[in-house]
């Protein structure tokens, strides 16, 4: 009787120690649980910041997967490329139109980030603008292009404001090239052919000429030849 009860006894420790530690274990695997449960919602906090962020940004953005396929991409793309996110996504770099495009979404899928300027048409066909566009390659943690980011911008308004601002140079450039031209008149007379200074003095011609060779001339009268030409004025 003595032996059942012991052997009871001990049966009963032993499922008590196993109790324990199947306690035990599911209380690790809850917490673990947790963790990651914690850890994929703050995966997908940073996912929808990050996307919110890509979504208000002035800039047209979107992604492409190691194929050239578009997987995601942002309003201003939108806008900008004339069409719907939903039209967008799925389409594959290899049916764009824009040969240019095409070449930069190859070359950044090849490992190449590259930039261009250039004239481009929407989708729809309904709009020309200038755009700038940067692709670059995206890795993914071994070292191999995962995919393409694309960032463009309408750069119409800035070129214009360019277009603008190089007229306004030149129109001051030939502005002062004018001012130039009328502040190298200088008078001289008409009948010894000297020649009024700054200081109101009268030279010869050749001695001005010799210190001043980038010059063009009015006519005018000096006093001595007033009086020789016009002797009643000469008081005037």
């Amino acid at each position: 009787m003595n032996n059942k009860n012991n052997n009871l006894l001990k049966r009963i420790k032993e499922l008590e120690k196993e109790n324990l530690e199947l306690r035990s274990q599911l209380s690790r695997n809850i917490n673990a649980e947790y963790e990651s449960t914690q850890i994929d919602q703050k995966f997908m906090d940073c996912e929808d910041r990050f996307q919110a962020v890509v979504d208000h940004s002035p800039l047209a953005i979107l992604y492409t997967d190691k194929n050239g396929i578009i997987t995601t991409c942002n309003r201003k793309a939108e806008i900008l490329l004339g069409t719907t996110r939903e039209k967008l996504v799925g389409f594959s770099y290899k049916n764009v139109a824009d040969l240019k495009i095409k070449d930069s979404v190859k070359k950044a899928l090849a490992g190449d980030q590259n930039h261009f300027e250039d004239e481009y048409i929407t989708i729809t066909g309904n709009k020309t603008f200038n755009i700038s566009a940067i692709f670059s390659p995206s890795f993914s943690h071994d070292g191999s292009v995962s995919g393409v980011i694309g960032i463009f911008d309408d750069i119409s308004e800035r070129l214009h404001m360019e277009k603008e601002r190089n007229l306004l140079i030149c129109e001051l450039r030939s502005s002062i090239s004018k001012v130039k031209s009328l502040s190298g008149l200088i008078p001289i007379c008409a009948s010894c052919k000297k020649i009024r200074d700054d200081n109101g003095y009268w030279n010869q011609l050749e001695e001005y000429i010799r210190k001043h060779p980038d010059v063009e001339f009015t006519n005018g009268v000096c006093p001595e030849c007033m009086k020789k030409l016009y002797p009643g004025d000469s008081g005037k």
